[in-house]
């Protein structure tokens, strides 16, 4: 349009390359399958949609619009398929559309991943998958809904970031199968404690509620008290016995008769429950804030901030990390409960909690819990440590996994423990154990490897920045001479 590219828009397409490397490094490290599921479908419909939008502005030579859309594409792919998927395997025909769709975009990245895995770039096809009415009509509903739930927070003065206690949807049969397949992601969308799906919910409440204008002028001033006196009968045995004959109560001294006109019986929202009605779905929402949500909040807050911090500090995807956290007493508790889930989500070996932290990337943060809260984590390297054990003579992979798994996570460990008690925590048969504590006996450090003047270490083969004694990832002690 102006003649030249602006540094925002070379900062914007280095952005939208490095969300596609990530789309492809999400396929290698999790892997592909041919099996669809509900989440597939949503990503071929958008996937065919922009196809038909190519076709139309190529025609119409609406080049701005093709990269607008695409880039859209990649931001549902990234941000939305791939979170959905939870690190589970990438669907193999999604993933090649994609491919095929970002050729013109990132022609080296694309044919270089291409060539790799044999996959054909001119494979393109219209109508490949069809849009799928029900999924899309569904999104938008629930789309709608999740707005409607951030209007009655703000209303309620509830911070946003607070998740749901409940979530009921209630919806017509035939979509429930849909759902149940995407709770998951949908418990993430909606930030929800809990969700529940069904065709009718059952969790209205059957009141009594006293009709005041039908109170004779001599019970009108007990009102207040006569409707408490009510609301402690069941509703429903009180309505059979009103249908039956009316029904007497006793307040202050006087007996007061009941009769059908003076009491309507309605179904009511519970205590912290509002409910949103739109056209296909009817979204029952409880917002308690409770202990029990406060602490799952807490662990949340604490995950995204972890979370955070790996990115910052340019920790691998599938590498482990140890964590420190400020003694207190208030996450402690709120991670009770969540502990397992919490370290495999993140990849952590180990939690410490503690006021001196020495970790490699110590963070101040206020957003957790009130008051300022220190997170420190460091890289395991795991896999470069297992790598650089598998290098001793006569171990295979899985040997060297099941030692670093029993606890001796570097050679300069095994290289001071006692064989025996290596092999009986391992399983590694003892004599493979003898044969690499020889080995060690003899070899006290690993001559650096020069490739094309670059340094790497020997043993887990990763590159060397600068003449340390020992490598930064797997610990081995490096001969620079």
């Amino acid at each position: 349009k102006n003649g030249k590219f602006h540094e925002s828009d070379v900062r914007r397409f280095k952005k939208l390359k490095n969300m596609f490397v990530n789309i492809i490094s999400y396929s290698e490290i999790h892997g592909v399958r041919d099996v669809e599921n509900i989440i597939d479908l949503w990503i071929f419909s958008e996937l065919e949609k922009f196809k038909e939008e190519i076709l139309n502005f190529l025609e119409n030579y609406n080049f701005g619009a093709i990269i607008r859309n695409y880039e859209f594409l990649i931001y549902k792919f990234s941000r939305d398929y791939l979170q959905m998927l939870r690190k589970n395997k990438i669907n193999s025909q999604a993933f090649n559309e994609l491919l095929i769709l970002s050729y013109p975009f990132f022609p080296n990245s694309t044919k270089k991943f291409a060539n790799k895995y044999g996959i054909d770039l001119n494979d393109f096809k219209i109508g490949k998958f069809s849009i799928n009415q029900t999924i899309e009509k569904l999104e938008m509903q629930l789309k709608m809904g999740k707005r409607e739930i951030l209007k009655i927070k703000r209303n309620k003065e509830l911070p946003e970031s607070i998740p749901l206690k409940k979530l009921i949807i209630e919806v017509d049969f035939k979509y429930i199968p849909l759902l149940i397949n995407i709770k998951q992601e949908l418990m993430k969308y909606f930030n929800a404690f809990n969700i529940e799906i069904t065709e009718k919910w059952q969790g209205l409440e059957y009141r009594a509620k006293l009709n005041k204008d039908k109170l004779g002028e001599i019970y009108k001033p007990l009102a207040n008290i006569i409707e408490n006196v009510l609301s402690k009968i069941d509703a429903k045995k009180l309505k059979e016995e009103i249908q039956k004959h009316n029904y007497e109560i006793g307040v202050e001294g006087n007996l007061i008769i009941i009769t059908p006109q003076m009491v309507d019986f309605v179904y009511e929202l519970p205590k912290n429950f509002e409910m949103i009605d739109l056209t296909n779905i009817k979204l029952f929402v409880n917002f308690e804030k409770d202990e029990e949500i406060i602490n799952f909040d807490i662990v949340k807050r604490l995950s995204r901030n972890i979370s955070w911090m790996r990115k910052k500090a340019g920790i691998e995807y599938d590498d482990f990390i140890d964590v420190s956290i400020s003694n207190s007493t208030l996450i402690k508790n709120s991670l009770k409960g969540y502990i397992q889930k919490f370290k495999e989500n993140l990849k952590i070996r180990n939690i410490n909690f503690s006021d001196r932290i020495t970790e490699s990337l110590i963070l101040t943060f206020n957003n957790i819990v009130e008051g300022e809260i220190e997170i420190g984590i460091s890289p395991v390297y795991r896999k470069y440590k297992i790598k650089a054990i598998s290098k001793l003579p006569g171990l295979t992979n899985e040997d060297a996994e099941n030692i670093y798994n029993a606890g001796f996570t570097t050679i300069d460990e095994i290289r001071k423990k006692d064989p025996k008690l290596i092999s009986e925590k391992s399983n590694v048969p003892l004599s493979k154990i003898k044969i690499i504590k020889d080995y060690l006996n003899n070899i006290l450090s690993f001559k650096v490897l020069i490739i094309k003047e670059k340094y790497y270490c020997p043993m887990c083969e990763s590159e060397l920045n600068s003449m340390e004694k020992n490598c930064p990832k797997c610990q081995v002690t490096l001969d620079w001479s």
